[in-house]
């Protein structure tokens, strides 16, 4: 799955297959989840994580609103900030 998303352009994906892709790291286990999100996490542009630039495409607003994957990245949060 870590392959399929590395060769994802999040910029123009559809939302039927950000729909897709959503469903098919939901169906992995816990363990491939959080490597799959930390996937996606990877593929963000580091525009984004300036002041100017504050929406992200509609692909990632889907995969990152969802109540799942919230809860996976507070899980990489707690675990980053107990490794750092």
């Amino acid at each position: 799955m870590i392959e399929k998303i590395k060769k994802i352009d999040f910029s123009i994906l559809s939302v039927d297959d950000t729909d897709l892709l959503l469903t098919e790291i939901l169906a992995l286990s816990e363990d491939e989840l959080k490597d799959s999100v930390n996937a996606i996490i990877d593929t963000i542009d580091y525009n984004y994580t300036s002041e100017e630039e504050n929406t992200l495409y509609p692909s990632y607003d889907i995969i990152f609103g969802n109540e799942k994957i919230k809860e996976v990245l507070n899980n990489l949060l707690k675990d980053y900030e107990e490794n750092d």
